[in-house]
């Protein structure tokens, strides 16, 4: 049995989640999820004072769901290591639907510490990851800590695009463009891997 109907809180967290989904974060209200949640307006308020709570609770969630979905790599496997991208990436309506959750978090950030400290959790929870697999191809430190920015932004810049132009971004292009930035970093390593090589030859 699904658990959320057995406990209020989730059932309210998966309202807000479907509500962001179907209606996007400018029609989150706490009508709908009590709708939705078949809860009461009070029981919601009691949890989550206001929308930015909401949306707190539904982009932890959603992480929490997009964790257990990723095997996070910790060799230079570059198909386990495109694999770890791709499982963000729009590419089914489980997905896009989860994506909508983390557009109304960037949408709200900006203005709410609450949402900001989310972000101070999950931004370098991700890129101490790629620096873990960045740093088997025999990266330095400082260099693997670039790259890992780096493909920690754009992730979420394309994750971004996507939203904005879905006729363009399709799941194929979107898969293509993860190899390329993926290749592009083997390339590096394999320029620094023949530059070691002749220094110490």
């Amino acid at each position: 049995m699904n658990q959320d109907l057995n406990d209020p809180i989730r059932r309210i967290v998966t309202a807000v989640c479907d509500v962001l989904a179907d209606e996007g974060v400018t029609n989150l209200s706490l009508r709908k999820v009590a709708a939705k949640a078949g809860a009461t307006i009070g029981l919601i308020t009691h949890h989550f004072p206001n929308r930015a709570a909401m949306v707190k609770a539904a982009v932890e969630k959603t992480w929490e769901d997009e964790c257990s979905s990723v095997e996070w790599p910790e060799t230079g496997d570059k198909e386990k290591i495109i694999r770890s991208f791709d499982v963000f990436l729009p590419l089914d309506e489980v997905r896009r639907r989860q994506l909508s959750v983390w557009i109304a978090f960037w949408a709200l950030s900006q203005e709410s510490p609450e949402l900001q400290s989310v972000h101070r959790k999950v931004y370098p929870y991700v890129r101490d990851k790629h620096f873990i697999w960045l740093k088997t191809l025999g990266f330095s430190n400082e260099r693997a800590l670039v790259l890992a920015d780096r493909l920690t932004m754009f992730t979420d810049s394309l994750l971004l695009h996507s939203v904005l132009d879905t006729e363009y971004w399709t799941p194929e292009l979107m898969k293509n463009t993860v190899s390329d930035m993926i290749n592009d970093v083997f390339t590096e390593a394999a320029l620094i891997i023949k530059k070691n090589s002749k220094a110490s030859g």
